[in-house]
């Protein structure tokens, strides 16, 4: 294996230089993932930090430059972008089409798909003036419409006209994009505003003409805020146009070094990177809320770049490392950077606040904020096995007995406590779990005074709970179980009668979680949740194991609620239904992972949940309001059949063609990074047309199948991530092909070999049949063409019917699409739709008879077709409804061809066989299709023809005997197209969406 490495002197030069900025407060540690460089493999080849930019591509996938080229990442596996040749690369951004923007020293390269394949195009001979000479390639940023990159002389940019280049007048600063504009700092002149092929100076950007500018944010509605460094200071806009105003910055002495790249986060809040130290993050008053620093990730100082990514995340490229951050979080992690020394083992609650504690010693939660840090509490005690709390003060259950926080000893010298329960109806009693024996003890003032003591228990007490009934459960990790049942009219004891229960009772073995849930003891255990029944332990049936799987720790957390720990370290939210029965629910914990082992869960009078696990303390605040992230689609990243690989994620999906026999292997991934190691899959593969059984949810990102059969099938994979949302589906069509010997056409030609000679010997009868048959295929032809013509034909009136209507929209809407898609703005390409409806028709049926009313439909279906232009259409959809299309017309001639139909319909006359005459009006109502010319997919026929309808009854609500039309009121990009449903729902959402005409 080809290894890049960094020397480690350079390393422990860094460190040390460094080192200093360990000192500053930290915040606790959302919820994140870290890649040391080391742990960046990709090919052969470790990562080459620094790492100096990092983007998120259209779909999902993440790409970070370093000192060879650009890596790609999909949450499983790292690979690299397949460049001409290894460089450093110093600027990466994605432009609207999707094409990733790579920069270097003198290069430039746009990098997207073609076909099945990667295509890289050198930018350099399209840039007017070329890149020699210019240096290195900064910032990428996008605009509306056009994007650009820096060299310190030129801004090179692109627009759908071509590539331009914006000189500077000394030399250019930091590019930045905010809300869609950019602007750059050029020395000695001052911050100027990037428009297409111009560069502006802002209104009071003189500001930084000789001041240095590291960041600029959005500020406001209209505003920016720039930030400069050496010192730090924070300038604001609150509108563009008028000159800038120092802000006010809390701990502004904590904010030193360069700036890197800064970001707005989803939350409103501001992430700094500095270039030699933190990541800090502002809120909108740029006071610090949060600082995160490389050594809690285990990764050197220096944040060289940030991204966030569609689901509000943080990237930071340290060093040598690359971290995700989740922003905002509602998982904290408190470890020894917080003050957290060992792994705690529990978590505790008072009138002082939270306190964790290890096997040795306890630690209490200063300070409710995001920098808050745990601070060990004096003295020193025995080895500690649990704690309770007892109003300001807390009880240390030790080897050495029972001690008070202020280091005393209460009781049970020289005897292991192990476990404690108090009973809500009992506050100031507490039992005790001991080595092989149980206690009683009450708060008697100041001090704790035995009540009780029983030593015929043959294991160690890890568990008590206490039934409202009087019943004492024991638990302990050998797999035996207790019950005491107290005697009628006695508290004592030592007057109960104790039971035990093992393996034979159905006591699992191992350490068992013993806790209450609706006053009924309960048991969790890695086969679930068993409670006492008939004389034994048995599943509970209001826990089913499928609901709550494997059960390690569990707390309820109100009467409907429990929430449930396994082994791995993984939760799970059950929530009680009607029937008393508790079920899964998807919940915010589904997506907390990677702390480890949980060793106990308490939710504190806020209702903030708190964990002890191995990685430390872990904070989980449900009021914490995250972003709705970007929906995000599985990408299907590789496929292979034996050694032969097929597609490598790169381009359109190619054909696959396999043999009948053949194996084929699918990678697959979803880029959702919040938990990655948990996103889970289910795929299948099936005949076409076929329903074949999805495979079980799982974290398995490959699937192999062997023997495939021959013909059509169909692979599919869907995906949900960590927190059960659905990533769609992905999916690929094979074609697997039989040998030569069993193919179709190889047996029907062995067939018609053999049949060879009967058929000379019958040719005679062969012809004349086959001349029968053509003579029946003419009949067949001639009647099917007779059924087709009435099928689509209005009997009565000879015109097409709603039938051929919709076959017409079928064969030709498409074609009228496309030609509108492609046609300039005065082109010739819309179809007016206009809805006729007969006034007053119903009349004519009551007073004349339906032969009457037949009469007048044949008048008006013949003065239609009269004044049709060549190419027009007219449909009769039923009643006294008709159709008619426009063709190859402009919308602006809608209203004139609605008016036109009006007024010709009112000269028809009609004569009846009982020479009543009658003077038959129509009204119209009338829409365009395409809806829109600049989005011509976005609405279909259908919705042009309810438009129409519209139009139609306001033409009835205004007096009968008219024309109206609507027309478009919005343009395309202002109608909230947000949600899957929101076609149905534009009308209700956008009641201004229509113009009347």
């Amino acid at each position: 294996m080809k290894i890049h490495k960094i020397p480690t002197s350079i390393l422990l030069a860094i460190g040390i230089l460094l080192a200093p900025m360990a000192a500053r407060a930290q915040s606790a540690m959302p919820q994140s993932k870290t890649w040391n460089f080391k742990e960046i493999i990709a090919g052969d080849q470790y990562a080459a930090p620094p790492f100096r930019s990092i983007v998120q591509g259209r779909n999902g996938l993440v790409y970070v430059a370093d000192n060879v080229g650009v890596l790609e990442f999909d949450g499983i596996k790292w690979n690299r972008l397949p460049l001409p040749a290894a460089r450093m690369v110093t600027a990466l951004g994605i432009t609207d089409d999707g094409a990733i923007i790579v920069g270097g020293s003198e290069s430039l390269l746009a990098v997207s798909s073609e076909g099945h394949a990667v295509r890289v195009k050198d930018l350099a001979g399209e840039m007017p003036g070329g890149l020699v000479g210019l240096g290195h390639i900064w910032e990428f940023a996008l605009g509306k419409g056009f994007w650009c990159v820096r060299s310190e002389p030129r801004l090179l940019c692109k627009d759908s006209q071509g590539t331009f280049v914006l000189p500077a007048e000394t030399r250019f600063g930091r590019l930045f994009s905010v809300n869609g504009e950019l602007y750059v700092r050029d020395a000695n002149h001052g911050l100027k505003h990037v428009t297409r092929r111009n560069l502006e100076l802002v209104e009071g950007g003189g500001f930084y003409a000789e001041r240095s500018l590291a960041a600029l944010m959005p500020y406001g509605a209209r505003g920016l805020a720039g930030i400069s460094h050496d010192p730090f200071e924070i300038e604001t806009w609150v509108d563009v146009d008028r000159a800038p105003v120092p802000a006010h910055v809390g701990a502004a002495d904590t904010l030193s070094g360069q700036v890197g790249v800064a970001r707005a986060m989803v939350d409103g809040t501001f992430g700094l990177p500095f270039v030699n130290g933190d990541l800090v993050i502002l809120d909108d008053s740029w006071n610090e809320v949060a600082r995160f620093q490389a050594n809690q990730f285990g990764a050197l100082p220096g944040a060289q770049a940030i991204h966030v990514d569609y689901e509000g995340g943080i990237w930071v490229a340290w060093s040598n490392a690359i971290t995700r951050i989740d922003w905002p979080s509602r998982v904290s992690l408190f470890q020894e950077s917080q003050g957290i020394h060992e792994s705690p083992i529990g978590v505790i609650e008072n009138r002082l606040g939270i306190i964790a504690y290890t096997n040795k010693s306890f630690t209490l939660l200063k300070d409710d904020v995001r920098i808050a840090g745990f601070e060990r509490m004096a003295p020193n005690y025995p080895w500690i096995h649990r704690a309770a709390s007892h109003g300001e003060d807390f009880l240390a259950l030790t080897d050495d007995g029972l001690w008070s926080s202020q280091g005393r000893r209460l009781a049970f010298p020289k005897r292991s406590v192990f476990s404690y329960f108090v009973s809500p109806a009992r506050p100031d009693e507490m039992l005790l779990g001991l080595r092989f024996g149980l206690a009683c003890i009450q708060n008697v003032g100041a001090n704790w005074v035995e009540n009780g003591v029983r030593d015929d228990v043959s294991f160690d007490v890890l568990g008590i709970a206490r039934e409202p009934g009087g019943t004492i459960w024991l638990s302990s990790n050998l797999g035996r179980v207790a019950r005491l049942i107290p005697k009628p009219g006695s508290d004592v004891l030592t007057d109960a009668e104790m039971v035990e229960f093992d393996g034979d009772d159905g006591v699992p073995a191992g350490e068992l979680d013993l806790k209450l849930i609706g006053g009924e003891a309960h048991i969790g255990s890695p086969g679930g949740f068993l409670h006492f029944a008939d004389g034994r332990f048995e599943p509970s049936t209001n826990l089913a194991f499928e609901q709550t799987g494997p059960v390690a720790q569990f707390l309820p957390l109100n009467a409907n609620e429990i929430l449930v720990a396994n082994s791995s370290g993984r939760l799970r939210l059950l929530s009680k239904g009607v029937s008393g029965a508790y079920a899964y629910q998807q919940s915010m914990f589904d997506g907390i992972a990677g702390f480890g082992n949980i060793r106990d869960i308490l939710m504190d009078k806020a209702g903030i949940v708190w964990l002890a696990t191995d990685s430390g303390v872990v904070r989980v605040d449900p009021s914490v309001n995250l972003p709705a992230p970007k929906p995000l689609q599985v990408l299907i990243r590789e496929i292979s059949s034996g050694e032969r690989a097929l597609f490598s994620g790169y381009g359109a999906l190619p054909a696959m063609n396999l043999a009948e026999g053949d194996s084929i292997r699918f990678g697959f991934a979803l880029p959702s990074y919040r938990a990655a190691e948990i996103n889970s899959y289910r795929s299948r593969i099936r005949q076409v047309g076929g329903s074949e059984e999805w495979s079980k949810w799982s974290n398995e990102v490959r699937r192999d199948f062997t023997n495939l059969p021959a013909g059509g099938l169909l692979f599919e994979v869907e995906a949900r991530d960590a927190a059960g949302a659905l990533g769609g589906i992905a999916s690929v069509p094979i074609t697997v092909t039989a040998p030569w010997y069993r193919r179709t056409s190889t047996i029907v030609a062995f067939w018609l070999a053999g049949l060879a000679v009967l058929v000379i010997g019958v040719q005679w009868r062969v012809r004349a049949l086959r001349a029968r048959s053509a003579e029946l295929e003419r009949l067949v032809a001639l009647k099917t063409e007779a059924l087709q013509l009435a099928a689509a034909t209005d009997p009565l009136t000879g015109l097409w019917n709603r039938h051929r209507f919709g076959q017409w929209v079928r064969d030709e809407v498409r074609a009228i699409t496309e030609k509108a898609a492609r046609a300039g703005a005065a082109d010739p390409v819309d179809v007016i739709v206009c809805a006729i409806d007969l006034d007053h028709f119903k009349r004519i049926n009551d007073q004349h008879g339906h032969t009457a009313g037949d009469t007048v439909l044949k008048a008006v279906a013949q003065r239609l077709q009269q004044i049709k232009r060549e190419g027009d259409l007219v449909f009769r959809f039923g009643g006294e409804e008709f159709i008619y299309l426009g063709l190859n017309r402009h919308r602006e001639e809608g209203d004139r061809l609605a008016r036109q139909i009006v007024e010709e319909l009112k000269r028809t006359r009609v004569e009846l066989e009982s020479g009543v005459l009658i003077d038959q009006a129509a009204s119209v109502g009338w829409s365009v299709y395409p809806f829109y010319r600049e989005r011509v997919d976005l609405f279909t026929m259908d919705f042009v023809l309810d438009v129409a309808d519209r139009a139609l009854y306001l033409a009835k609500e205004n007096g009968r005997n008219c024309a109206f039309g609507y027309l478009p009121n919005l343009v395309v990009d202002d109608i909230d197209r947000t949600q899957a449903d929101w076609r149905s729902q534009v009308f209700d959402r956008h009641p201004d969406l229509l113009k009347q005409v």
